[in-house]
């Protein structure tokens, strides 16, 4: 399958994610694999990310890399430990706050609970820093070659610069303390790598206005391709977390919900397919999934009808001659009615039977075209003859010899006429000189 396959014309923004890449190679080279230790003590096998791979491999990278951190169930403690390190914060900046007409003895007992709340926050710090650290460790561990050393990058300008910089360019003072938040920049920018800034508006468009569906597709593959390629928008970035983005701009990278999602779909159909459905229905679809089932059921007539063509065109193809076999010409209609030109008449052989009794040429005429008997077989002019070979010497003896023969007696004669000529001619210029001498 091409682009031009799944496309309307020519499209000249390309999207990150192509309808017809999941057909592309998956990888340039074999990726290698590392195993995964479980809670469960099960290992997984995942594939690295590595230079030779494409957009939607990185995704599916991605929602792997998903499947692992659920898996081994890393979000729970990461919750509970950024719960109780954010109540502690929240704890020890009212401690640390003196009220107005404060007693010693609650000065003391406020001091007491701030020492204690202090040494509890940085227990639920270090807490809090294993648990996100787990997130950055296993990303890593999935990674290889130019990838992994553009995580390092990052993971080192985020959270090691002072001051460091958001994602939508803006500076902020002191190094950068490893949150959620903070990771979910890093994968962003590790993103960015590999997609533009809008790619996930770029996609949306793509689908909304681009996409045809394929001839060899079945409507379910299709219908399932037009999914993945939905969830692929979240994982997106987007223009609104960019420093391109002003305060109006909105989120790109939000999935259209299922009736949008079912509408594109039908959109991406034939116009008879939709003619079709729309004869049967009278609202929008409202999901995929309840649409699905009606257009297979339009698939199956077209299909059929397609069927049917084909089988006509193969009769048709099967009645016309085979190649090397004579095709017999059409006969033309007589006289002035359209439809070609009239038969030709067939080569019949000429005969005269009175000639051949005769034995002259017989060939070359008919009997009712004869110059030389009338039609009761009486001679006309004087019998014919054989030519006298005295008045054709030159066709005596037959073939080139009598021919050569009777041009050297010719030009023999000739010569002997020449020399006598000039004889003549001298003796004709002695005369005329003894005369003229004669008269002086």
């Amino acid at each position: 399958m091409t682009d031009q396959d799944c496309e309307r014309g020519r499209v000249t923004q390309r999207p990150p994610i192509s309808y017809a890449q999941l057909q592309y190679a998956k990888w340039v080279t074999e990726p290698d694999t590392v195993k995964v230790r479980l809670p469960s003590g099960d290992l997984y096998v995942c594939e690295l990310m590595h230079d030779a791979s494409n957009a939607e491999t990185f995704l599916k990278w991605f929602l792997t890399y998903l499947r692992v951190a659920d898996m081994m169930k890393l979000r729970e403690p990461l919750d509970v430990a950024t719960k109780d390190f954010k109540k502690l914060q929240e704890d020890g900046k009212k401690l640390s706050k003196v009220p107005k007409k404060e007693s010693p003895g609650e000065k003391v007992t406020r001091e007491s609970d701030l020492s204690i709340t202090k040494l509890q926050l940085v227990e639920a710090t270090a807490v809090h820093a294993t648990a996100i650290q787990a997130y950055y460790d296993l990303y890593r561990k999935l990674l290889a070659e130019d990838p992994l050393s553009q995580w390092d990058r990052i993971v080192k300008e985020v959270h090691e610069s002072d001051p460091w910089t958001t994602l939508t360019g803006q500076k902020r003072a002191g190094p950068r303390m490893k949150t959620a938040s903070s990771f979910e920049d890093c994968t962003t920018f590790h993103k960015r790598t590999v997609f533009t800034l809008d790619a996930a508006e770029r996609q949306k468009n793509y689908m909304m206005g681009s996409l045809k569906k394929p001839h060899k597709m079945t409507i379910k593959s299709h219908i399932s391709r037009c999914e993945t390629m939905n969830g692929y928008i979240s994982l997106l970035p987007t223009l609104r977390d960019s420093s391109l983005a002003v305060t109006s701009t909105e989120k790109g990278n939000v999935p259209f919900n299922s009736a949008t999602l079912a509408g594109i779909v039908l959109a991406t159909c034939h116009i008879d397919w939709r003619n079709l459905y729309e004869l049967n229905h009278t609202t929008v679809p409202e999901s995929t999934r309840s649409m699905l089932h009606d257009l297979e059921n339009v698939e199956k007539i077209f299909v059929e009808k397609n069927n049917e063509k084909a089988k006509a065109k193969g009769a048709k193809a099967g009645t016309a001659p085979q190649k090397g076999l004579s095709v017999p010409r059409k006969k033309g209609k007589r006289g002035g009615e359209s439809g070609g030109q009239p038969p030709k008449r067939a080569r019949t052989a000429k005969h005269c039977k009175h000639c051949k009794a005769a034995g002259g040429p017989y060939q070359t005429h008919n009997t009712i075209d004869c110059r030389r008997f009338d039609k009761d077989g009486k001679e006309l002019s004087k019998p014919w003859k054989p030519s006298d070979p005295a008045k054709k010497p030159w066709k005596k003896g037959g073939g080139d010899s009598g021919q050569m023969a009777y041009l050297t007696e010719k030009l023999e004669k000739l010569e002997k006429k020449l020399k006598k000529s000039k004889k003549a001619g001298k003796k004709r210029s002695r005369d005329s000189s003894s005369d003229s001498s004669d008269s002086e």
